[in-house]
């Protein structure tokens, strides 16, 4: 499974990673994969912003909120590709300072997640 720089440190890698599903051929863009979280947040009521901070850079794509101020950054990734070095930065700040935050490259995964945040939370 590939790993952003410094993720083995981070106890983290990329979602969605060695999936043999359909939904993970390398020639999905990235929008497909988004779009298959949005529709399954809206199917169970999981409210989603589409994050365009102007002038900051390197933000994930989307943030989820569920009930209990319980928050979700993801950022969405087309299968095979990983964060460039800035939204990998960006990501371990955020983790740093308590937040949730996943990276997801596979349309099955990304439905998966907004269940289990809507479920369970992170």
């Amino acid at each position: 499974m590939p790993l952003v720089p410094g993720a083995r440190e981070e106890g983290w890698a990329l979602q969605g990673r060695g999936v043999s599903c359909e939904c993970c051929d390398p020639d999905i863009l990235e929008k497909r994969v988004e779009d298959a979280a949005i529709e399954e947040a809206k199917k169970l009521g999981v409210k989603e912003i589409k994050l365009s901070i102007a002038g900051h850079r390197s933000w994930p794509d989307r943030l989820f909120f569920a009930a209990v101020r319980r928050l979700l950054f993801v950022e969405y990734k087309r299968p095979g590709e990983e964060p460039r070095k800035d939204q990998a930065r960006k990501i371990r700040d955020l983790r740093a300072l308590g937040f949730k935050v996943e990276v997801i490259s596979c349309m099955e995964e990304a439905r998966r997640s907004v269940r289990r945040f809507a479920r369970q939370g992170h």
